[in-house]
């Protein structure tokens, strides 16, 4: 029986040894390998340097309609003004429902607002805009008024001006604009998505305002910002969640962004299963030399007995 053991013994003995000596090998050639790649790539790329390869310009193919597209956003020539944008039957009942969530939420307590406003330096929100006012659509003489005058000036005077209060309110930010704050967003993201991104911003734009509203832990906080804080906190957030939406609807995977982390933590993961496995190689390696030299010992230990 103890000789049939000590074979078992030899035999994970020279198991172990030959697979630590098999990975020794792979380790020696693979870091030889990478010495290698690296002197090669550095001479390739110092002679790159040195000496750049001529392109065959002459097969290259420059996107000029992007050149076209991108001096036309930068223009702002192609942005639609607010005041067709209010008018527009499909886009006017959203503009209108987004503006009556914010005034019904932001006005449920107009002593506590007034504070609040104060406070914050703030003054509340605008007048509704009077392209929404009343449930037909605007008047075209009313609407072609304003266009010239948003065109002429880049922004309409939805608001009416009291300069009997500039000194006194001169510190105070301007009142907020409902649907000229959402009009920014939304011409943003039909310059980033293209066509169709207004009106789909838009459109979405009261359900999310519902949702925030309405959660019951949000609510209180949300009521102690100014009008003009709560109202880019809400749109800021729903545009970015606007854009991921965009970013699925183009087929962009939302995992590819993150590759490389991907990649760099799978590789962290083999290595430390590699890692882990050698390890136990060697604790059993040294496991056997110490039962080897256990025994060992405990047989000199014995021989004087025996002698005597």
């Amino acid at each position: 029986m103890f000789t049939f053991l000590r074979r078992i013994e030899d035999l994970l003995v020279q198991v172990v040894r030959m697979v630590l000596l098999v990975f020794s090998l792979v380790v020696l050639v693979a870091l030889a390998l990478w010495v290698w790649d690296s002197v090669r790539g550095n001479k390739s790329s110092s002679s790159a340097l040195s000496e750049p390869a001529a392109l065959n310009w002459k097969d290259a193919k420059l996107d000029l309609a992007y050149v076209v597209a991108e001096t036309g956003r930068d223009l702002g020539g192609s942005q639609i003004p607010l005041a067709k944008r209010l008018s527009d039957p499909q886009l006017r009942p959203s503009f209108l429902q987004a503006d009556q969530i914010i005034r019904a939420f932001i006005n449920q307590n107009p002593a506590q607002r007034e504070r609040v406003e104060q406070e914050n330096g703030g003054r509340g929100l605008a007048p509704l805009n009077v392209l929404l006012q009343g449930k037909d659509m605007p008047d075209a003489t009313l609407v072609q008024r304003m266009l010239k005058e948003e065109l002429e000036n880049g922004r309409a005077a939805y608001l009416p001006s009291d300069d009997s209060d500039d000194e006194e309110n001169g510190y105070f930010s301007e009142p907020l604009e409902v649907a000229y704050a959402i009009h920014e967003r939304a011409q943003m993201a039909e310059s980033e998505h293209g066509a169709g991104a207004y009106a789909a911003y838009v459109q979405g734009l009261p359900a999310a305002l519902q949702q925030v509203f309405g959660n019951a832990e949000l609510a209180p906080q949300l009521q102690q910002q100014a009008a003009s804080s709560l109202m880019s906190m809400v749109l800021t957030n729903y545009t970015i969640t606007f854009d991921q939406a965009a970013r699925v609807l183009r087929g962009d995977n939302s995992e590819d962004g993150d590759t490389s982390l991907l990649n760099l933590y799978n590789k962290a993961a083999e290595t430390a299963f590699w890692s882990m496995l050698m390890s136990l190689l060697v604790l059993v390696v040294m496991v056997v030399v110490f039962i080897r030299m256990e025994r060992h010992l405990r047989v000199m230990s014995e021989r004087p007995q025996r002698a005597e």
